[in-house]
């Protein structure tokens, strides 16, 4: 049984008015093939401003069968 967890990092949040843009979009669609395999796919995209012309980017795609 768990009893306690701790995340293996900590988010800080930006003061007000601090002019950092964070954004971060997903997309993603499922099909259906003959009632028999279930196709997905999903595109995420993120941006963090860290700090005054710092920045981190991800994009991911996932594909997946069922």
């Amino acid at each position: 049984m768990i009893t306690s967890f701790t995340a293996p990092t900590a988010a800080v949040a930006a003061a007000a008015g601090s002019g950092f843009d964070d954004r971060a979009w997903t997309i993603g669609a499922s099909y259906n093939f003959m009632g028999n395999l279930l196709v997905g796919v999903q595109y995420v995209e993120m941006k963090y401003e860290l700090a005054a012309g710092s920045e981190l980017k991800k994009r991911n795609w996932h594909l997946g069968a069922d």
